[in-house]
């Protein structure tokens, strides 16, 4: 009997299209909009500036998770006779990792590096770090100098051209730090990318199905909760859709722009892109 389920089932699955399932390499990662203290820290300090933050950091984003959560629960036990009842009294949410492409100045690291330093208040800290009199005294989370970010989004989407339509889901983290850097080990033999996780913690996050017109899909910037459940936008036509099919924040930076048709262009007018940095991209790609 196991086997005759077991047949039937393969039976139906091989029958299934499996185009109407969700890929894993359809996403967008945006972030931006740190507040003024941190943004001035980031510039004096550290050398990295916000357009670099706004135009980069979501592009070279290599993996991404989206966001779940959790139930505290207290248990009863008297309520009823031989029974045990929980009932939920917080919502838990679970930090959330991202990795990163590191660029040959370092960029990356010295933004996420920044960010933390900024965190634990080396921006009002008078003595070198060199001093053994050297202290931390955290800055405030929020507000103008805070060091919370509301503005981190990770959208996942997906395309069907068959049925001409597209649809996509918006998380969005509120109140967003770097929590923890991981180690990035360096070793001699076989050249890799060198790449940084970061573990963000945050207060809470919200999911909004999500719309955008088809010509500004991938242009970086967050993408706002205009759709009701049920509906969709128009599609993009067949060469848009060629156009940005391997241009993901986490696709596109995997190679050189050359071996996407087109990709320059979606760059360019998409993403906001400079020249400088489609030609830094590049030259990722050639090593």
């Amino acid at each position: 009997m196991a086997a005759i389920i077991q047949d039937f089932k393969n039976d139906i699955l091989n029958k299934r299209d499996f185009t109407k399932l969700s890929l894993t390499n359809q996403y967008q990662v945006y972030i931006s909009g740190i507040n003024d203290g941190l943004r001035g820290y980031l510039r004096k300090n550290h050398g990295v500036r916000n357009y670099w933050i706004n135009e980069n950091v979501g592009l070279m984003c290599n993996e991404a998770t989206l966001p779940t959560s959790s139930f505290a629960t207290a248990e009863v036990k008297d309520n009823y006779h031989g029974i045990n009842q929980q009932f939920a009294h917080t919502r838990m949410y679970v930090d959330t990792d991202f990795t990163f492409y590191v660029d040959k100045k370092y960029q990356m690291i010295r933004f996420f590096e920044g960010w933390m330093d900024y965190v634990a208040g080396d921006n009002n800290n008078q003595i070198p770090e060199e001093d053994n009199r050297y202290y931390r005294r955290f800055n405030y989370p929020s507000g103008k100098n805070g060091y919370k970010s509301d503005n981190l989004t990770v959208t996942k989407f997906e395309r069907d051209p068959a049925w001409k339509r597209y649809s996509l889901l918006t998380y969005k983290f509120w109140n967003v730090f770097p929590k923890s850097m991981t180690s990035m080990p360096v070793t001699y033999g076989p050249a890799d990318l060198l790449k940084v996780t970061i573990t963000f913690a945050y207060d809470r996050y919200i999911v909004n199905k999500t719309s955008r017109n088809s010509n500004n899909l991938l242009d970086g910037t967050p993408i706002k909760s205009t759709q009701q459940p049920g509906t969709y936008s128009e599609p993009p036509d067949d060469n848009q859709l060629q156009d940005w099919t391997h241009v993901s924040a986490g696709g596109a930076v995997n190679g050189r722009t050359d071996y996407i048709p087109n990709a320059e262009q979606v760059l360019k007018n998409d993403f906001g892109m400079s020249q400088t940095s489609i030609d830094a991209m590049n030259e990722l790609g050639n090593n």
